[in-house]
């Protein structure tokens, strides 16, 4: 419509048109008028209907009754609430997600994406861009690693009108109960990096077995053959388990045992993890780094080379060897994986695996449309990564720890 003008009758007057008596929950009324509204066409698909404020005033009622009555509507599928903009005449069912726009035609999918993600700027801008393309708002949504408020989060999006969802999931099957649930009702839901066991998403992630493969064969080539893995969860995270494999199956078809004493995690969380650039935090992951660190090198046989799961780790590990007195790399090769921006910015730059995170969140956004789209799509969606070589790997003869 044009010009925004509201048309909300008396329903204190009930007559054969709408129904409206006094025997019914006074919520119910209003909401039985506002609804005859919209199936008469007075409002059109993606108009605003009046808020909270204004149906209290014009019906002389409070705002807790406007609000249910705005939530009666809502529970019907008839309007959508967008935070911070109003509350929305929903669009007709129709074929390839003709329901997933409202407010003037643009719809919104939804980011479930966990701050302590260092990279995630990257890939919601990525995400954002397709989003843009394609004619959709887009909301982001911080897990903060906890999978109760992943699942009050996801619930609320869900409920609020998103019509689309990108999840990077917390650890475990927590919420498993909920991402089936969206299966059930055709949600178009996908997941970023990392899958959850026991169910079947969509899932965009770089090539966590491949990129880490070349990086041990690196190591190997460099003439390491006491090497470490530490990681956080390899047993409870896909995409840890993925790159552990590659680090054992490069080790053995190389012909090097893998030493069991030396496959090390810290137990932490991602979020227990303190900013690389900050100092150390007793208490924290970076403390459980030091403790792993410390043993590894009281070994009879310490690691010439540690490969960490990821950079963040890596950093903080390089900090620990220093502060140790360990000299890095002839005393002590580091790698990680990812290529944060600072990687690069070490003392020692570090020798890592690059992963696109712009094409992680371009094709995490694809394949939600497709979904959207009622396309089928694949399960599990590759980013290809990149061998990147620096200087925290040395040649095994050059190292103090290998003589």
């Amino acid at each position: 419509m044009g010009e925004m003008c509201y048309h909300i009758p008396d329903v204190s007057e009930p007559d054969s048109t709408n129904d409206v008596t006094n025997t019914r929950p006074l919520y119910l009324s209003i909401a039985h008028s506002l609804e005859t509204q919209i199936v008469d066409g007075f409002y059109d698909p993606g108009d605003q209907i009046p808020t909270e404020r204004e149906i209290a005033r014009e019906y002389g009622v409070s705002r807790i009754t406007a609000r249910n009555a705005v939530k009666e509507l809502q529970n019907k599928g008839l309007v959508v609430r967008i935070r911070g903009k109003g509350t929305f005449v929903a669009q007709p069912e129709g074929p390839k997600g003709a329901n997933n726009r409202v407010a003037g035609g643009v719809g919104i999918i939804s980011v479930v994406l966990p701050v302590g993600r260092h990279a995630g700027h990257d890939t919601l801008s990525s995400i954002e861009s397709v989003a843009r393309e394609r004619g959709f708002h887009l909301t982001y949504h911080n897990s903060l690693f906890d999978p109760a408020h992943e699942r009050q989060i996801i619930e609320q999006v869900v409920a609020g009108g998103s019509r689309g969802l990108l999840v990077y999931p917390c650890m475990g099957i927590q919420n498993l109960s909920t991402f089936s649930r969206l299966l059930v009702q055709g949600f178009p839901l996908a997941f970023i990096d990392r899958s959850v066991d026991c169910i079947s998403v969509p899932t965009v992630r770089c090539r966590n077995y491949d990129g880490f493969c070349e990086l041990t064969a690196h190591v190997i080539e460099r003439g390491h053959r006491r090497i470490a893995f530490l990681g956080n969860h390899p047993v409870a995270l896909p995409s840890e388990r993925d790159r552990l494999r590659g680090f054992c199956d490069t080790l053995v078809r190389a012909g090097i045992p893998v030493r069991d004493e030396y496959v090390t995690a810290t137990g932490e969380h991602e979020h227990e993890m303190s900013d690389p650039t900050g100092p150390e935090r007793s208490g924290s992951g970076v403390s459980a780094i030091a403790t792993v660190l410390e043993r590894l090198m009281g070994l009879a046989s310490p690691p010439t080379c540690v490969m960490a799961l990821n950079d963040v780790t890596a950093i903080q590990l390089f900090k620990i060897a220093r502060r140790l007195g360990l000299e890095i790399p002839r005393e002590l090769s580091i790698t990680g994986f990812d290529d944060l921006e600072m990687s690069a910015h070490l003392p020692v730059p570090l020798t890592t695996v690059r992963q696109s995170f712009h094409d992680l969140g371009r094709l995490a956004a694809e394949t939600l449309y497709r979904l959207i789209d009622g396309q089928q799509v694949e399960q599990v969606i590759t980013v290809p990564t990149r061998l990147i070589v620096r200087e925290s790997v040395a040649r095994v003869e050059l190292c103090r720890a290998a003589g």
